[in-house]
């Protein structure tokens, strides 16, 4: 079941979606924090680079027509040109670097953390499929010579 906290977040929770989709019969309940965290966590790289990224290019022209064409074409090109917000200006009038440099920064950090505890990295994937068999042990015995069926 998707935690609220995952559930009211529209990016957090298309991401619970997409990898209990993908990891599905292995994950147990002692994944759903690190799940919570991961989710929460791409939640925030998200919105924090959705706030980073210029504004959007206006679609529609000063009288307030949609743009087509040429006309659409450029306003999409000056859109893609157009710089992100990496610095801010302090009271001094100084430059900074943006606090939210910093959040996503952490918070891409974080996300690559939780994303190789759930296995959702190539490297995660390689060393699970790295790890030798377990030797046979009493057990493993026992259970090959009380096999029914």
């Amino acid at each position: 079941m998707k935690p609220l906290t995952v559930e009211m977040d529209g990016p957090a929770s298309r991401e619970w979606d997409r990898v209990v989709g993908l990891l599905g019969g292995s994950l147990t309940s002692a994944d759903v924090g690190v799940l919570v965290s991961y989710c929460l966590s791409f939640s925030l790289v998200y919105h924090t680079r959705r706030a980073l990224a210029p504004p959007p290019a206006p679609k529609v022209d000063k009288l307030g027509r949609k743009l087509s064409g040429k006309a659409l074409a450029k306003a999409q090109a000056a859109e893609a040109e157009a710089p992100w917000q990496m610095t801010t200006v302090d009271g001094k009038g100084n430059p900074r670097t943006n606090p939210l440099v910093t959040v996503l920064t952490c918070a891409t950090r974080d996300l690559a953390k939780f994303a190789d505890a759930l296995g959702l990295t190539p490297t995660a994937r390689a060393r699970v499929g790295a790890m030798a068999a377990p030797a046979e042990d009493a057990f493993d015995a026992w259970l090959k010579a009380n096999k029914r069926g």
